[in-house]
């Protein structure tokens, strides 16, 4: 009888020991404390960290506006209040994509879903393909090259950004495409040499084509071309857009197929190029843009 209660009491005991010990795990952190002056453990101490909250030990901020790329609402548009209000004035929620680049201002459902600053060689990593350079903070080519993402960004809409800082077409070509290789198959925007300047394209492949001339046929200065698809309980639609500055030249197509994969590519066809970043947005839908 007392070899049986004592038994007991040592089952009890465990039961006991583990329950505190579940307990404790639940509460406390599975690693150390966060150090107060360093909450995001980048050795970046808080008050010298442009994201305190985020993991960035590069400190990179690619727009100059002192967010650091990995907590900024616009990492490639300088932004330094970081509003995200034009949903809310229109009384839906705010998305986490800034007022300063957000191609929607007034829906919501918005997301940043990679962002490319050509910082370093691993993010070529991230891509598939050849003849694209990443050096000085940018990405070079002054031939043929295409670049291929590794992943898809899933949405009904898709904005893919490049911009781009100097360009010479030299009778060549440099192309977003999206949901495709753009050889085959998926939607393209083109900025392309012609005999008498260039011209910016928007095409299907195996569907429709718009072309809208455009000049010089080289530059140097932030410019962006942008491919942004769009699909709506009514249509799917390609607008390709060359923005500089306040200026914006755009042709939209109506699409055949409405294929949505979320790849997306980058390439030059005998043109230099340099991009000082590529921004990929998606949003939710069907719904008007």
């Amino acid at each position: 009888m007392f070899r049986l209660g004592a038994l007991r009491c040592e089952r009890v005991l465990r039961f006991a020991a583990i329950v505190c010990l579940l307990a404790a795990c639940e509460g406390e952190p599975a690693g150390p404390d966060a150090d107060p002056n360093d909450l995001d453990g980048d050795g970046i101490a808080n008050a010298d960290d442009n994201c305190a909250n985020d993991r960035n030990p590069d400190q990179h901020d690619e727009d100059g506006d002192l967010f650091g790329d990995a907590c900024d609402n616009c990492p490639a548009t300088a932004n330094p209040t970081q509003a995200d209000t034009t949903e809310v004035a229109v009384n839906a929620f705010a998305d986490g994509v800034g007022d300063a680049c957000d191609y929607r201002p007034g829906l919501s459902g918005d997301v940043v879903g990679a962002f490319f600053t050509w910082a370093t060689e691993e993010q070529s990593s991230a891509w598939t393909g050849s003849g694209w350079m990443i050096s000085a903070d940018e990405l070079h080519t002054a031939g043929a090259a295409r670049w291929q993402a590794e992943r898809g960004e899933q949405g009904d809409g898709l904005i893919v950004v490049a911009r781009m800082t100097a360009v010479d077409l030299a009778g060549g070509a440099v192309t977003l495409a999206i949901d495709g290789d753009g050889i085959n198959a998926g939607v393209t925007c083109t900025l392309r040499a012609t005999g008498s300047g260039s011209e910016l394209v928007a095409n299907e492949i195996g569907g429709a084509m718009e072309l809208t001339s455009v000049t010089p046929t080289s530059f140097v200065g932030s410019q962006s071309l942008v491919a942004w698809r769009r699909i709506t309980a009514a249509s799917s639609e390609l607008a390709c857009r060359l923005e500089r500055g306040t200026q914006q030249t755009e042709n939209t197509i109506t699409l055949v197929d409405d294929l949505i994969t979320g790849a997306y590519s980058i390439s030059s066809g005998g043109a230099a190029v340099s991009l000082s970043s590529l921004i990929v947005l998606t949003s939710p839908g069907p719904r008007n843009p």
